[in-house]
Parts: structure tokens; C-alpha cells; sequence
């Protein structure tokens, strides 16, 4: 039996260990984001917060991907949700808050192994056909789970003790592992690999000679930028409507539900063939929803314009992991995912530290438009690579 012929309850079980650890996750980043303004009244660590787990991740990023491709996916996977569990039953414990942003970034560190190593196992548990089918069930459960986890965080917070959200994200991460472990991954081999040290250097040669990549990391990495813009100007923004923090709420569960309805469309219509218009059409899609939030005259219809963004954003993300697996040899798939991913959150971390001085200096709507534009213009590499789009896209 092939993997295209293959049971399909693998990658349901790999989609609810991604379910599992990001609702866990998103409640855990609002209880840590709450206690640590509890503890300190100062908005400054916050963004030491958030600083300090992007930056670990984009560090890490690549190294956690070699090991994805050198000590097996599956292994790998369960070793990152054990200590990422370990991370947060610690974070339970209560600390002052220079540890809480300490542990929050060991935790970055630990969960940074299992993007690159999931996305890189998904052909071996799939063949050709549904590769789209697969990235559109992960691609909703990890988003649907963003979405869920600071909702399901407000009755717990509610209880004015964040270290029951850590203890309950620490289970979540045991459950997760609990689910990967019976995921049945072809046993891995060394045959025909790099040595370890050359690893990262052939993963960044084969993205530099794969333009279907290439055009894709550029415009990517020039993504993560522009939205980070409208991510600092979304708060006042949702102010300025009048909608204070539930229309902040609603505009982020606005992009969360098209997401997940991006993902799962994807995830049912795409194929070799469609995925590099899905790119470009995602794009252009995500832009466009962007650049009509902050032109909209009444807040009612923000939120339905954030799905729209948000939809585009879900369709990319199938296609983009679709043709990262087709495109890439097995041996290095995980490291080149991590390279990808890498350069992708150390562009949102350039854009989140660029982002305070542009909404200062040109108001939060010229900022968010600015935003959306951008992303429009980030569409030109993925016309490119759909225009150099050839008949034969198989994976190598």
C-alpha cells in the first residue's frame, strides 16, 4: 500500500496534536502577556516578551530543523512537546516576571522543533494527490487553535491566577505528544545525507536554486514586514472605531475564522497544478483586505474584511507548505522549512521594531493602508514564479 493509498487518520492525529498545543499555547501567550503586566504595570516588558520568543525562534529556527532531518521527525516532535511541557509546568510554579519572559523563551525554544519537523513528515504520510488535503487540515487546526486558545484563557484568567492557564498548556503538550507518538513515520535514514555541518549550507543552495522557492521566500519574507505594521495599529485602530477591546477581539477572531476557512478550502481545491496561481490569488487577496479595514467608514464591516485578509493568508499557507514539500528532497526537507520559517519570524521581528516609529510618524490608518499596499506589492515574485509556473512539479 502507497502513502497515496494510505489510511488518511495520520494526518488527523498529527492535526489534533497541532489543535492540542496551539489552543494551549494561545491561552498560555495572553496569561503570560496579563501576568507579566500584572507584576511590572510597565507595557515595556511586554515587548520584552514578545521580543524575546521571536527572537529565539528565528535563531533557532534552522538548527531545529536539521535536527528534524537528522535524529527523525517523529522523535523529534515528541521531544520538543515533552519540554515544551516541561517549560510551562515550570512557568506553574510562579516567578517574578524576568523569569516568566526567561522560561516563556526556553518554551519558544522548545516548540520551535515541531513546525519544520510536522511540515517535513506530511509526505510521508500522504502521497502526491493529497498533499493540498493534508496542509489544509493542519493549516485550520493550528489556526482554529490560535483562535480558540485566548478565548478559552478568559474564564481561567477570570480566576486571577495565570499559572492554572500554564499548567493546563503544559497537559495540552503531553496530549500532543501522546498523539505523535502514534503516528506511524517511515523509520529514518541516513543514507545519501550531508554531514551534520553542511546541513544548513545545502538546505540555503537548494533555496537559492529552486526559483519556485525562491520567489515564494522573498515575498514572504517581505510579508511577515508589511502585516507586522498592521498588527501594532490594529489596538488603536479598533480605539478609534469606538470599539475598544472587543472590537480589537473581534477584528482578530475575524482573521482567525478566515483562516481556517482559507485552510480548509485550500485544503480541498488545490492541486500540483493550481497551488502557484493559490499563491498569487492568496496574495492578492490577503492585500486587498488589508487596505479596506482602516478605509471603512463603519466598524461592522471590519471585522467581515478582516476574514477576507485572513483568507487569502489561509489559502497561501496550504499552497506555500504544498510546494515547499514538492520542491524538496526528503533528506533535507525539515531544515529547509526551518530556514524558511526562520527567515519569515526575523522579518516580523524587523517589522514589529520598524512598526512603533512608522505608526508614530504617519498615523495608525496611513500605517495600515501602508500595510496592505505592501503586501499587494509582495505579490510580484509569486506572479513571477507563476508565470515561470512548468507542467512538471513534482517533488525531487
Amino acid at each position: 500500500m502507497t502513502a497515496a493509498d494510505g489510511p488518511i487518520w495520520p494526518v488527523r492525529r498529527l492535526a489534533g496534536a497541532r489543535l492540542a498545543s496551539m489552543i494551549g499555547t494561545g491561552a498560555a501567550s495572553a496569561a503570560i502577556v496579563y501576568e507579566v503586566y500584572a507584576l511590572t504595570g510597565s507595557a515595556l516588558w511586554i515587548t520584552a516578551v514578545l521580543i524575546s520568543t521571536t527572537a529565539v525562534s528565528s535563531v533557532f529556527l534552522p538548527f531545529a530543523g536539521v535536527l528534524a532531518d537528522t535524529l527523525g521527525r517523529r522523535r523529534v516532535m515528541i521531544a520538543s512537546d515533552c519540554l515544551a511541557a516541561l517549560c510551562f509546568a515550570l512557568l506553574a510554579l510562579g516567578w517574578p516576571a524576568p523569569a516568566i519572559v526567561a522560561l516563556a523563551a526556553l518554551a519558544a525554544l522548545a516548540e520551535a522543533p515541531f513546525l519544520p519537523a510536522s511540515a517535513a513528515a506530511v509526505p510521508d504520510l500522504v502521497g502526491e494527490d493529497r498533499l493540498s488535503w493534508a496542509n489544509g487540515l493542519l493549516a485550520a487546526a493550528a489556526s482554529l487553535g490560535r483562535a480558540a486558545g485566548p478565548i478559552l484563557a478568559i474564564p481561567l484568567l477570570a480566576f486571577g491566577d495565570p499559572r492554572l492557564v500554564y499548567a493546563c498548556n503544559a497537559i495540552s503538550f503531553l496530549i500532543s505528544a501522546a498523539l505523535v507518538l502514534w503516528v506511524p513515520l517511515r523509520r529514518h535514514t541516513r543514507r545519501h545525507q550531508p554531514h551534520r555541518s553542511r546541513w544548513l549550507t545545502e538546505g540555503a543552495r537548494h533555496i537559492r536554486a529552486t526559483p519556485g522557492i525562491r520567489l515564494v521566500l522573498a515575498s514572504s519574507v517581505a510579508a511577515y514586514v508589511t502585516t507586522s505594521f498592521a498588527m501594532v495599529a490594529e489596538p488603536i485602530l479598533a480605539d478609534d472605531f469606538g470599539a475598544g477591546v472587543l472590537g480589537y477581539n473581534l477584528m482578530n477572531a475575524g482573521w482567525a475564522t478566515g483562516l481556517v476557512l482559507g485552510g480548509w478550502l485550500a485544503g480541498r481545491r488545490l492541486s500540483a497544478a493550481t497551488e502557484p496561481r493559490a499563491l498569487f490569488a492568496g496574495r492578492i487577496v490577503m492585500g486587498a483586505g488589508m487596505v479596506a479595514v482602516p478605509l471603512s467608514p463603519w466598524f461592522a464591516a471590519v471585522p467581515p474584511l478582516m476574514a477576507v485578509g485572513g483568507f487569502g493568508s489561509g489559502m497561501l499557507l496550504v499552497a506555500v507548505h504544498s510546494q515547499l514539500q514538492r520542491r524538496t528532497p526528503d533528506r533535507i526537507r525539515g531544515t529547509v522549512f526551518a530556514l524558511f520559517e526562520g527567515a519569515g519570524t526575523g522579518a516580523f521581528l524587523l517589522g514589529v521594531l520598524l512598526a512603533g516609529f512608522v505608526v508614530e510618524h504617519v498615523g495608525y490608518r496611513a500605517a495600515y493602508i501602508t500595510a496592505g499596499i505592501g503586501t499587494l506589492i509582495t505579490a510580484v515574485p509569486l506572479y513571477v514564479n507563476l508565470a515561470r509556473q512548468r507542467p512538471d512539479v513534482s517533488r525531487p
